[in-house]
């Protein structure tokens, strides 16, 4: 490709040969002389057909690589050096496209100026700016020619913005003559992260292999992002900007930031605005305004296809791909489109916006360098504009993430937030207990913290309400302490849970909740208040009644506002043994969701006390994260056998006041809080002692206090991948918990069927239902009874929860706890805000079983759920979720009504097997 008498000439593979090929176009109309040669078959590697068609003109190869081999050259830079060795040739090899970094004309254009050199790089990368090597290339600005329309699409992770421009997609290239493209690029949020959606659709085959910085069109719908991301500077001279957001066309020259504003008018950009959140909610379509603005894209885009047409054929699209969720959603979808283009406004962009001032970053610094400089970059979208120096910083080369970042992050996406009525509240903490994120929590405040937080309100504009707390919290009153809900609004996600589990009123207008949904405008004042509360007040559930859901609410969560989906049935029990143990815990994570919304960069959502104490996690892979926690229980063993031979061979050699405190260690036979309250006298002591033999313990301060083990993960793992591992751990006697995080599915990757996954259940790998009944890993590891063994659902029996993870942790062997948790991928009618009623149903009609086996007791099975579900129920469970309603549609209703007929049967199998244990020990004991 190129020039015949190319001098400058690439080799390379795969789709970056389409970028090097517009590139290379662009040069030749300049009369540059460059050239491609591109590998099509890479084994065996043919120095004939290389040498075939390399042009004689040709003076300088560059090898372009997408690998790296630490300690050795690039295999195709190799192998194409060893072919042409007898040719006298400059022969350079570079890097690029490493994870997923994108390579654009420029990045090429780069090389090829580069080649130009008497002594270029013989080694180079490019796509990085990297001052740590030096070994990076700068981009040299080039202009390809393009006969295409470039969209690019701002959304918000399951919004449905993605889905709408997947269907975009097809629409187009099913009915009219134009190619299409399109890239999507996300962030690591399981849900409620920023999406952005690359579309290109021209009239000829499109090579752009890159994503759009030049867009004729950008469209955003979510209006906090106006503030959060600079989305105009990707847009085209004389471009189209489309926001969502409740600001008037009025308001937008008084409410929209400088930075937007200045950008639209230096582009002579049209700016179009559409209130789709409002039309959303009146076509009951909830917060998703996916098929409004796809409407909207349509209509300010009749060159692509006539908006009747386009009307017509959403409409078609919006029935198949609805048709899986009911008659009720496929109608409210078809509404939504008729809406489209009746709220679009045009706004008049104004040359003297120009002239407007505007501020060097997009966000606030706070003085925290590691946030400021690193998080904030990245969570603004100036990832991909950072040095290589940049990522050396703080450790985390090394994969260590600084703690404390998450709730810094304010992400601000939830529409409504919930706003708490004091006087309707009576103090339950169900709220705080149910929220995945931990962004509603209660607060027992002293005289002192209550004037100071309502200084704050008061300075924000905001009237703070308390109440007295109720006798429950024993002294609480006596003591002077006050009462108050505390909502994080702008960490709130908005997914309602909090109100679903409310226990006051029926959230109609005449009996309302203790909480309701309110937009969350209304509520914005109040987050400094919230900021004091979560980070400078101390925790008080010495007031509270222990192991309970009151008593556990007052306690800190060293697990807040992660990367979850809103209304995520798994998090609140990572939440939950994060407030029962995160100052002690060490976690070993399996790949999956949790490992996601655990360690998504840049954010952490582990957080650290005043004592600098907090959850120690890291991630292994599916296959061996039961014996990677297993080793972690192993190491931590050893460290405690190694410090208590050296208290014990030196108790009569140390000075009499570090006797008696390597005294008090060893009699706390592993009570932490008794080992934390000796650990300073230890460490003062062992510092001052003339014996040498104890200096070892100075260096085992972190490890005075012992640690609480944990293996987590979800059913892809413990079901499936990781059985064989997690097997050979709760066969062994070592005190290591797991916590199985079960919701039936491979949740992470998509939905597929994992062992976990019951039977008629419609999943990837089962798109007819699977046939074959849900492995009870519970029972399994029962038959050893060696092993504590839980089955948990939260939404059905609080109290029972907290006793099994209680007594998993206590137990001196190794524990397993199986959490029911409902999921996205389940297409739970009504969505996740009801995830505390499903796990509620699942146990009352007997889809699951809550029970605790303890080998420590005379008769170990408890069965803490009822003996006779109502069984009658538990189709109608069945059928408020897509994953089963939907099998009928694709079976047939007679076939259907069989494996849920077999799905029953199965659980009723499952229950009768748990009684007949019961039966057999109570006869035995």
């Amino acid at each position: 490709v190129g020039a015949k008498d190319a001098e400058r000439v690439i080799v390379a593979m795969g789709s970056v040969t389409d970028t090097i090929t517009e590139t290379i176009n662009a040069l030749v109309k300049k009369g540059e002389k460059v050239g491609l040669i591109k590998v099509y078959l890479y084994r065996p590697f043919s120095q004939k057909y290389l040498e075939a068609v390399l042009p004689s003109t040709v003076k300088t190869v560059a090898v372009l690589d997408r690998a790296k081999e630490v300690g050795a050259r690039e295999p195709l830079f190799l192998d194409v050096s060893y072919a042409l060795r007898k040719h006298n040739l400059t022969i350079i090899g570079g890097r690029y496209g490493l994870s997923s970094k994108d390579t654009n004309p420029s990045d090429i254009n780069g090389v090829y100026e580069e080649m130009k050199k008497s002594e270029p790089k013989e080694e180079f990368t490019i796509g990085i700016d990297d001052d740590v090597t030096h070994l990076s290339l700068e981009p040299v600005d080039i202009h390809v020619d393009a006969d295409y329309t470039s969209c690019l699409f701002y959304g918000l992770g399951s919004d449905g913005t993605v889905g709408a421009n997947k269907s975009t997609v097809k629409i187009i290239g099913n009915n009219t003559d134009l190619y299409s493209q399109a890239y999507f690029a996300y962030d690591s949020k399981k849900a409620g992260g920023i999406t952005r959606s690359h579309l290109r659709f021209g009239p000829t085959p499109i090579h752009s292999p890159y994503y759009i910085n030049k867009a004729d069109f950008i469209s955003c719908s979510q209006p906090s992002y106006a503030f959060k991301y600079d989305m105009v500077r990707d847009l085209k001279e004389g471009g189209t900007f489309l926001l969502n957001t409740t600001v008037s066309a009025d308001e937008v020259e008084s409410k929209m930031p400088n930075r937007m504003l200045k950008g639209l008018a230096d582009k002579h950009a049209k700016f179009y605005v559409i209130d789709a959140t409002k039309l959303a909610r009146a076509t009951h379509m909830g917060s998703h305004t996916n098929t409004i603005l796809q409407s909207a894209f349509f209509a300010l885009n009749p060159q692509i296809m006539p908006y009747e047409k386009s009307l017509k054929l959403m409409k078609d699209s919006a029935r198949t791909t609805y048709a899986r969720k009911g008659e009720e959603v496929v109608n409210n979808n078809i509404a939504a489109i008729d809406k489209g283009s009746e709220g679009l406004v045009e706004v008049t962009v104004k040359p003297e916006w120009s002239k407007l001032t505007v501020k060097s970053a997009l966000y606030e610094m706070t003085g925290d360098d590691h946030y400021d400089n690193y998080v904030q970059k990245i969570n603004a979208l100036e990832g991909n504009d950072m040095k290589v120096s940049e990522f050396v910083k703080d450790n985390i080369i090394d994969g260590s993430m600084p703690e404390n970042v998450s709730f810094k992050e304010k992400r601000n996406i939830a529409s409504y937030v919930p706003e708490w009525n004091a006087d309707k509240c009576i103090e339950c903490g169900q709220c705080a207990f149910a929220c995945p994120h931990a962004t509603i929590r209660p607060f027992l405040m002293t005289e002192e913290e209550c004037t100071k937080a309502s200084a704050i309100a008061k300075d924000n504009g905001f009237e703070l309400t308390y109440k007295d707390p109720t006798p429950a919290y024993k002294g609480a009153k006596e003591a002077g302490l006050k009462f108050r809900i505390q909502l994080a609004t702008e960490n709130c996600v908005g997914c309602g849970v909090c109100m679903t589990v409310c226990p006051v009123g029926d959230g109609t207008k005449e009996n309302p909740r203790a909480l309701t949904a309110k937009p969350i405008a209304t509520q914005m004042k109040q987050e400094p208040v919230a900021d004091y509360l979560y980070k400078e007040t101390p925790a008080k559930p010495q007031y509270g009644m222990a192991n309970t859901v009151m008593g556990v609410s007052l306690e800190r969560p060293y697990f807040e506002v992660s990367g979850c989906c809103p209304g995520c049935g798994e998090a609140p029990y990572y939440r939950l043994a994060s407030q029962m143990f995160g100052k002690d815990m060490m976690v070993a994570n399996a790949t999956g969701c949790s490992m996601i919304y655990c360690s998504g960069t840049p954010s952490n959502p582990f957080s650290i006390d005043e004592n600098g104490e907090g959850v120690a996690w890291a991630n292994s892979l599916f296959e061996d994260n039961a014996e990677y926690g297993f080793g972690m229980a192993i190491a931590q063993s050893a460290k405690e056998a190694r410090i208590l031979r050296i208290m014990e061979d030196n108790m009569d050699k140390v000075e009499p006041d570090l006797k008696n405190a390597f005294q008090s260690y060893i009699a706390a036979n592993d009570d932490r809080e008794k080992q934390r309250a000796v650990k300073d006298a230890i460490m003062k002591g062992v510092k001052a002692s003339k014996v040498e033999a104890v200096k070892p313990l100075a260096e085992m301060e972190r490890d005075l206090v012992s640690k609480s083990v944990w293996i987590i993960g979800g059913d892809g793992w413990s079901y499936d991948i990781g059985y064989g591992g997690l097997d050979h751990v709760m066969a062994n006697n070592l005190d290591v918990n797991v916590l199985v995080l079960d919701t039936e599915t491979y949740s992470n990757t998509g939905g597929q069927a994992s062992k976990s996954t019951n039977t008629s259940a419609i999943a990837k790998f089962a798109a007819g239902g699977k046939p074959t009944a849900k492995k009870d890993l519970g029972q399994i590891f029962m038959e050893y009874g060696t092993a504590y063994v839980a089955s948990v659902s939260m939404g059905a029996n609080q109290m029972q929860t907290i006793k099994a993870f209680k007594e998993a942790e206590s137990y001196k062997g190794p524990s397993l706890v199986i959490a029911y948790c409902p999921c996205q991928e389940h297409g739970i009618l009504g969505g996740l805000i009801n995830m505390p009623t499903r796990q509620k149903l699942a146990v009352a009609c007997g889809y699951t079983s809550l029970y605790r086996f303890d080998p420590r007791l005379d008769k170990p099975l408890q069965i803490d759920s009822t003996k006779t579900p109502d069984w009658d129920k538990y189709n109608e469970f069945l059928m408020q979720e897509a994953r089963y309603f939907n099998l009928p549609r694709i079976k047939g209703q007679e076939e259907a009504d069989k494996m849920f007929a077999k799905a029953k049967k199965d659980a009723q199998t499952r229950l009768s097997k748990l009684l007949a244990k019961e039966a057999l020990q109570n006869e035995t004991k």
